[in-house]
């Protein structure tokens, strides 16, 4: 699995966000940092150490431009 930090929007409204890609390690070589992506994620709850958290799972992507 991959896991990926993607960024949301510029400037100071910049967000960064923390996603997992299940089953996407085959497909690590054609993502590149900084590189403009549209993506789907699910929203899925990851518990861990007795804590739970809402963690973005990436279900596509597909580069702009």
């Amino acid at each position: 699995h991959l896991a990926l930090t993607l960024a949301e929007g510029t400037g100071p409204s910049r967000r960064m966000v923390r996603t997992v890609a299940w089953n996407w390690g085959e497909r690590r070589d054609a993502l590149r940092v900084g590189m403009r992506l549209d993506v789907v994620v699910e929203p899925k709850l990851s518990r861990y150490n007795g804590s739970v958290t809402v963690e973005p799972e990436l279900k596509d992507a597909a580069v702009v431009g």
